[in-house]
């Protein structure tokens, strides 16, 4: 069932490869309109495992500007609608919601993801994931 899923990546870079990337991890902070995007975008390509994390409800002015949202998920968590979304389309992806600050994740945090991708629109979350990044060795993008 994967390798026919995947069928057309596998015909780009390999079973290896594909193999590989089901294996990895990242952490997304931010599930707004470029999280969400880069979190549909890992999960289609195979990627094995997705954190979510973001405070924020959906709010009627996040629907026509913000993908993965739609009418009646208003006072819902993002990470959770996202989350949701993305088991929906994707069954071989492992996914987490948070639904806390990072700053709050970050306390009771129980993996290592390979990646942190930060995509959030505050410097002062840009500055905290910088830190726990250096931290504990891990590459990070914003």
């Amino acid at each position: 069932m994967i390798q026919d899923y995947f069928h057309r990546q596998i015909q780009l870079w390999g079973e290896q490869t594909q193999e590989r990337l089901r294996q990895k991890s990242v952490l997304i902070v931010g599930c707004g309109g470029l999280g969400s995007s880069i979190a549909f975008a890992l999960s289609g390509a195979g990627l094995g495992k997705i954190f979510l994390t973001d405070f924020d409800e959906v709010s009627v002015t996040n629907i026509h500007r913000q993908i993965a949202f739609k009418i009646g998920d208003e006072g819902r968590k993002k990470s959770e609608v996202v989350a949701e979304l993305i088991r929906s389309r994707e069954e071989g992806v492992e996914v987490k919601a948070f639904t806390q600050s990072f700053r709050d994740l970050v306390e009771v945090i129980d993996f290592t993801p390979d990646l942190i991708i930060d995509a959030t629109d505050n410097f002062d979350v840009r500055h905290e994931i910088n830190d726990y990044a250096k931290a504990h060795n891990l590459p990070w993008i914003y």
